[in-house]
């Protein structure tokens, strides 16, 4: 979906259907702020049933241009994941931060 306002059904829709799947950000909306809002609201209401990222790039430095711009953003957000996580009580080591990110860049689709 194109529209910021769209992005929100969107995330409602797959968390009531689970064989609806979002993923990445349409090269149109990779703007850091966007990409960023958007990959908040899915990591929040989804968790990990969402595939963060897609490569729609025609050339190649598109895409490595396009994922390290992303993997900086996800990285960003898990950390305010796990900082919530520690403050709430919970733990977080290196086996869950690898778990998590496994989870993220390896989607399957739920059976």
């Amino acid at each position: 979906l194109l529209h910021r306002d769209d992005q929100h059904p969107l995330v409602v829709a797959a968390r009531k259907f689970r064989n609806i799947v979002t993923f990445g950000n349409w090269w149109f909306v990779n703007l850091p702020q966007t990409v960023n809002e958007i990959t908040a609201m899915r990591l929040e209401a989804l968790g990990f049933s969402f595939i963060p990222w897609h490569s729609d790039c025609r050339h190649l430095l598109h895409l490595l241009y396009k994922k390290s711009h992303f993997l900086g953003i996800l990285a960003k957000l898990l950390t305010l994941r796990y900082e919530k996580l520690l403050g709430a009580g919970g733990t977080v080591d290196e086996a869950l931060i690898e778990r998590d990110v496994k989870r993220l860049m390896n989607f399957r689709m739920p059976a």
